[in-house]
């Protein structure tokens, strides 16, 4: 079960994992090398109290990405993005802009929910014109959380829970440094 500050959706919430030295991808360039069983259960959560997740193009590609049973899949990318094969209901919503305007693109169009899972230098962007509501980090193999590089500057730590060697972290007030 969830812990209830996870169930207080905000409008934009970014949700990274964190790996030793402070890398979010491993060799592959892929969040999964990094990433282990509880981290991707509360991904599977999260995306299930989203109107809309959304990536980028090379992480879509990197991981495979589906249009989620639960929400609507949005890409942003240049090169254009088809979605895995799968059995999902939802929409798929390509987004040829700059991070920002497709994340104030997605407000204007009426989703209230959106869970943003791109990477950390797009993360950073969307930090520094303060589009980030929430942060949710996950940090393995007993990492510390590091905030400044993803650009910020100061965050409020709302909650932490460690589980063996994974901290889990939500932080809100987030200002880019």
């Amino acid at each position: 079960m969830l812990p209830a500050i996870y169930l207080k959706v905000p409008k934009t919430r970014a949700n990274l994992v964190q790996g030793l030295g402070g890398s979010f991808t491993d060799a592959l360039g892929s969040s999964r090398g990094i990433s282990n069983a509880i981290d991707r259960e509360l991904l599977l959560d999260l995306r299930s109290l989203a109107d809309v997740v959304v990536t980028d193009g090379e992480t879509a590609r990197r991981e495979g990405y589906r249009i989620p049973k639960a929400c609507d899949l949005a890409v942003i990318t240049r090169a254009g993005y088809v979605p895995a094969a799968g059995v999902s209901k939802r929409n798929y919503v390509e987004l040829r802009m700059s991070p920002p305007q497709a994340i104030r693109e997605l407000i204007e169009s009426g989703y209230q929910r959106i869970l943003i899972e791109c990477g950390p230098s797009l993360i950073a962007e969307m930090i520094s014109v303060g589009l980030i509501d929430q942060l949710c980090l996950t940090n393995t193999s007993h990492s510390k959380a590091d905030l400044p590089a993803l650009g910020i500057g100061t965050a409020r730590l709302d909650w932490s829970q460690q589980q063996s060697d994974t901290t889990f972290s939500v932080w809100s007030e987030i200002q880019a440094s």
